[in-house]
């Protein structure tokens, strides 16, 4: 009987690391780089539209795609720690924070809802977002005495964006 409490092989932990990545490449190779593509045209709104409407199926589809490989993203950063643990817990660590971090990037840090009344003539879009300014954009010293008072990241900043459709 195997005991389920050992540590795994490095080999073993690699391989689940591994089929992780592949599935991340193949979710994100479908939902980015097929299913994206498909849709949009730069610069013409209409267009991408009238495209999403023409193969809604498929665009959701790609939607599924890139949420579950956002999921395998997180289990590849959870693989990944299990594997460098045993080497180095602390830069194991990183490696894990920064693979779940990498999460709502892909999201463009905002998360929200599109709400529509009157015959849909007027939305309501609430949200929250995660700021993070990472570049020193070089400001004057007056200013920089000020910015260098605030952290460089903002949690959960509220959005209130609403429209009048004509």
């Amino acid at each position: 009987m195997m005991n389920r409490n050992a540590d795994p092989s490095p080999s073993g932990s690699a391989r689940v690391a591994g089929a992780w990545y592949a599935l991340l490449t193949v979710f994100s190779i479908f939902g980015i780089v097929y299913a994206d593509s498909r849709f949009y045209v730069a610069g013409d709104a209409a267009t991408t539209m009238g495209r999403i409407l023409s193969d809604e199926g498929l665009f959701r589809l790609g939607i599924a795609s890139n949420l579950a490989g956002q999921v395998c993203q997180v289990f590849l950063g959870l693989a990944l720690f299990r594997l460098f643990e045993p080497v180095d817990r602390d830069r194991a660590r990183t490696v894990l924070g920064l693979a779940v971090a990498m999460v709502p990037v892909a999201f463009l840090f905002r998360l929200g809802y599109h709400f529509e009344f009157f015959k849909n003539r007027v939305y309501l879009e609430p949200s929250v977002a995660f700021n993070y300014w990472p570049i020193d954009t070089n400001f004057p010293a007056s200013f920089s005495a000020i910015e260098n008072k605030w952290p460089d990241y903002f949690l959960l900043e509220p959005g209130l964006n609403f429209g009048i459709k004509f």
